[in-house]
């Protein structure tokens, strides 16, 4: 969970100026569970919290992704999805998957330090 939370705050940061505010906004409109008097000095990472809390790590990274769209964010919603997408795959899986090797993943120097992140929260990973 520490690692969505971590996720989610890194996009958020991301973010313009004034940004987080648009974003709160977004965040009570379209959640009824998100009152107007909890983000009204609500950082990002009470935010982050919030949304957690109230809809767990998956429903909260899609409800993430869904408002950056929204607010026009469309590089930050797909580096969320593309972030999210390999732990996930790691934690679902039954068994150990070898493509997934660190001695058979060559891509960025990025990506590698992604999937060593992504691998430590993954009990079946290591």
């Amino acid at each position: 969970m520490a690692f969505v939370k971590d996720l989610l705050m890194d996009s958020l940061k991301d973010l313009v100026k004034g940004g987080l505010k648009e974003f709160q906004c977004h965040l009570e409109k379209d959640h009824k569970f998100i009152s107007n008097s909890e983000m009204e000095n609500a950082d990002m990472i009470k935010t982050v919290d919030k949304m957690v809390d109230c809809f767990g790590t998956e429903e909260a990274v899609k409800i993430t992704v869904n408002i950056l769209r929204k607010m026009k964010q469309n590089d930050l919603a797909k580096q969320l999805e593309k972030n999210h997408v390999l732990p996930t795959v790691l934690l679902m899986s039954e068994k150990v998957l070898d493509e997934f090797s660190p001695k058979r993943f060559t891509s960025s120097r990025a990506d590698y330090k992604r999937l060593i992140s992504a691998m430590r929260c993954s009990r079946k990973a290591l």
